[in-house]
């Protein structure tokens, strides 16, 4: 018999499967008000550039350190699974915390990924890309390229200028690709 594990009602266990191009930190003056910022964009040059497409495209992934074990490195964080509420309006912004990071053996109820057009194709944000259960986090262009920061739910697909890909496809180059 196995154990069922209940999560805390209103959240959803999120495996974070790729993130952003810009990494910041975000100091506190404790270490429970310390924070990892990841959100879509272009290194040009020295310059770290979000280029957001829109104010509705704006957005940021928080993850909280306050964690037994500090995390050393960015990506330290990306591939595990997190509790949150889903992307939520926060001013001007969409905002995705992932807190706290909770068993990788926990059943997921979506995953966050980035698309990227050199990768996944070009996707034309005005014409309702994604089927299926979709929350956009963030989306950025600069000549031509993209990048986008999106939770997906089992099932769900986005098309771009390579066809429809669903969820599974995208998840597979996630884990080919470098973060």
């Amino acid at each position: 018999m196995t154990v069922a594990h209940a999560l805390p009602q209103g959240k959803l266990a999120v495996k974070w499967a790729g993130c952003g191009s810009l990494w910041w930190h975000r100091p506190g003056a404790t270490l429970a008000r310390t924070a990892l910022m990841n959100t879509t964009g272009f290194v040009h040059g020295s310059r770290e550039v979000r280029c957001w497409c829109t104010p509705e495209t704006s957005g940021i992934v928080r993850l909280n350190c306050n964690r037994s074990r500090p995390i050393a490195r960015y990506e330290d964080g990306v591939g595990g699974v997190y509790l949150s509420v889903g992307v939520v309006r926060a001013g001007a912004q969409n905002r995705l915390l992932l807190h706290p990071r909770v068993s990788d053996r926990l059943p997921v109820d979506c995953y966050l990924v980035a698309l990227q057009s050199a990768i996944h194709g070009s996707i034309d944000l005005s014409s309702h890309p994604f089927s299926g259960h979709v929350q956009l986090v963030s989306a950025s262009e600069r000549g031509g390229a993209q990048e986008l920061l999106a939770l997906m739910w089992p099932g769900s697909t986005v098309m771009s200028t390579l066809g429809r890909l669903e969820l599974s496809w995208i998840l597979k180059r996630q884990k080919t690709t470098s973060w």
